[in-house]
């Protein structure tokens, strides 16, 4: 008897599991999608940039203290409230940023 119902419940576990699954799935997709994007934010140092940041609600994602800035991720409200800061000197959109290794350049090597 005991062995009828340890199979059950194992046949009834591999049935829950994939449906556990979809569940998931579905409610993942019903979340709002994050309408965050990535910025670099610069002040007077990085340090104040990360401080404007984390006032507007943005999530600091890496301090760029060479360029006095910050990685950022906000929202739009956030972008709002960071860019009325006057704390904050720029604010960029973080882009992919290719280089040119076709470049025309003058070679003398050939006299």
């Amino acid at each position: 008897m005991t062995t009828i119902l340890r199979s059950s419940f194992i046949a009834l576990m591999l049935g829950l599991v994939p449906c556990l699954g979809l569940v998931a799935a579905a409610r993942a997709a019903e979340r709002p999608a994050d309408d965050r994007e990535t910025y670099i934010v610069q002040a007077r140092n990085a340090r104040v940039a990360s401080i404007a940041v984390k006032e507007a609600g943005g999530e600091v994602l890496k301090e760029l203290d060479v360029i006095r800035a910050v990685g950022a991720r906000l929202g739009p409200d956030q972008m709002k409230r960071l860019a009325e800061n006057p704390d904050v000197r720029s604010i960029w959109k973080n882009r992919k940023v290719d280089t040119d290794s076709d470049s025309d350049s003058d070679d003398d090597s050939d006299s």
